[in-house]
């Protein structure tokens, strides 16, 4: 990478597949970190089993015109990959007794099994994005008319929750140059809404957009700056996960010196981007 900027080596998702599966503090390990994601999961797959037909019914299927459905969706399918590696790692340790549990990063990095890579690759789309929708709904959408405090308090809030709490308690790698995944999948969204939009698309209430804040039709400035806002939203959030991320492991590195010699710590991630 020496004198030719940043290496497209780095957008590649490497590293220790141990990480996806364990908690960056030992005393969370296998047992309490497996039993947190297999139950959080478990609720987030209840509540969709719920929400989407429910939905359905009062919303036909515009309901699957939000960002916010399809990041809650994506939130879900994280937790569900998430809960089956850990599980599969957690079987692995106490049946089998293979490998070992890690609370620190690596600084060696290895060409991760394609489960571990959609772990990681749909950690930071849900983590990044459920921030900004819990951000823009608060800010910008939320009406006293809405139906449900309960549904908006899931949808809306729990999702961003979730994303925080994964990242300072799983031994997750964050790198800043990966929120070039987060704005892949916003950019998809976005074409989304322009199709949309083109080909005569309506909302329930038969409006011509899918938020009022990205009104091409009426509204196009306020649509331009609205996406301009989201983009910029990502990379504070990318910046935000990195920080919780440099947090953890200045936590976790005084908790394992208070319990192993020194000799003995393990490093941590030297790839800062």
């Amino acid at each position: 990478m020496e004198g030719r900027g940043v290496s497209c080596n780095l957008l590649k998702l490497n590293s220790d597949k141990r990480l996806f599966v364990t908690s960056q503090f030992s005393g969370l390990n296998p047992h309490i970190f497996s039993i947190w994601r297999f139950i959080i999961t478990l609720y987030f797959v209840a509540f969709n089993a719920w929400y989407i037909p429910y939905s359905v019914i009062d919303y036909g299927w515009t309901f699957f015109i939000y960002l916010t459905n399809w990041t809650f969706i994506v939130v879900t399918c994280y937790l569900l990959v998430a809960s089956y590696n850990s599980c599969v790692y957690y079987y692995n340790v106490t049946r089998r007794g293979e490998g070992s549990l890690l609370v620190l990063e690596s600084s060696e990095e290895t060409q991760l099994p394609f489960k571990y890579k959609l772990q990681w690759f749909l950690f930071y789309i849900s983590a990044n994005f459920s921030i900004i929708v819990t951000v823009v709904y608060w800010a910008a959408l939320y009406s006293d008319d809405s139906d449900s405090l309960f549904i908006d308090l899931n949808v809306h809030t729990l999702t961003s929750l979730i994303g925080i709490l994964e990242t300072f308690l799983s031994a997750t790698p964050v790198r800043l140059i990966h929120v070039a995944y987060p704005l892949w999948y916003g950019t998809i969204y976005l074409f989304f809404t322009v199709i949309y939009w083109v080909a005569g698309g309506t909302d329930i209430n038969g409006n011509t957009y899918i938020y009022p804040i990205i009104d091409y039709e009426n509204e196009p400035v306020t649509a331009v700056l609205s996406i301009l806002g989201c983009v910029a939203g990502a990379f504070v959030c990318q910046v935000l996960l990195w920080l919780i991320y440099n947090l953890r492991l200045k936590i976790a590195s005084k908790l394992i010196i208070g319990e192993r010699p020194e000799e003995s710590r393990p490093t941590s991630d030297s790839t800062l981007l």
